[in-house]
C-alpha cells in the first residue's frame, strides 16, 4: 500500500532549489531507472543526467468535447486547446527532486517529481500521481498507477490514467501525453517537438 506523506506546500520548490543535490547524489532518473538508464537515447540521456535544464517545444493540445471534460482540464492545469501552442521547459533539481515547469502562451504547468518507493511520482498542486516508468533505446514509457490528493490514495474508479512517451529525434524527443478519467473516457491529449536548449 502507498503510505501517505505531506503533500508539497506552497513555496517547498524554490526553497529547495537553493540546495542542489552534492556530487554523490545520482540526477533522479538514473537513479529511477538503474541500469535501464543507459539504454536511453544520447539526447534524452544527456537532459535527465544534467543538473536541471531547459528546452522549446511545439505542442498541438486538444480536448475532448464537454463541458465536464473543459472543466477537469482546467483544473489539472493543461494548457488551452491550440494547434500550435510553443513554450519552454525548465526543469530545476531541488535537492532529490526535480521541478518541472512548462511555459505555454496561455498559463504555465509546474510540478514536482521524485521518487517513493521505487516509482515516480509527480504533484499537481494537491494532486500526486504515481507511475510506473520503462526505458528503452527509443526512449521513456509512463503510466500512472495511482493518484494520491493531499497524500491520501483516491479510489481507483475516482483516479485520472495518464499515459506519456518520448521518442528520440530530431536533435531532441517527440512528448505524446493522453490523459483519460473514468467513466467519461478521454479527456485531452498534448504533444509535439521538444528540442533542449544549451
Amino acid at each position: 500500500m502507498l503510505a501517505p506523506f505531506r503533500a508539497p506546500q506552497r513555496g517547498d520548490d524554490r526553497r529547495e532549489a537553493e540546495a542542489a543535490p552534492g556530487p554523490e547524489c545520482e540526477p533522479l532518473y538514473q537513479r529511477l531507472l538503474g541500469p535501464s538508464f543507459a539504454a536511453l537515447p544520447p539526447t534524452l540521456r544527456q537532459f535527465h543526467a544534467g543538473r536541471g535544464g531547459t528546452a522549446e517545444f511545439v505542442m498541438e493540445v486538444t480536448y475532448e468535447p464537454g463541458l465536464f471534460r473543459t472543466m477537469l482540464s482546467a483544473m489539472l492545469c493543461l494548457p488551452a486547446p491550440c494547434a500550435r501552442a510553443p513554450g519552454k521547459l525548465v526543469v530545476t533539481v531541488s535537492r532529490e527532486r526535480e521541478v518541472w515547469e512548462r511555459i505555454f502562451p496561455d498559463r504555465s504547468l509546474r510540478t514536482v517529481q521524485w521518487i517513493d518507493g521505487g516509482r515516480l511520482v509527480e504533484a499537481v498542486g494537491p494532486l500526486q500521481f504515481v507511475f510506473d516508468v520503462a526505458a528503452d533505446e527509443r526512449g521513456l514509457r509512463f503510466a500512472s498507477i495511482a493518484c494520491r490528493l493531499f497524500g491520501r490514495r483516491l479510489p481507483r474508479g475516482l483516479v485520472p490514467r495518464i499515459h506519456a512517451a518520448t521518442r528520440a529525434g530530431g536533435g531532441g524527443w517527440d512528448l505524446l501525453v493522453s490523459i483519460d478519467v473514468p467513466l467519461l473516457g478521454r479527456l485531452a491529449t498534448y504533444g509535439g517537438p521538444v528540442t533542449p536548449l544549451p
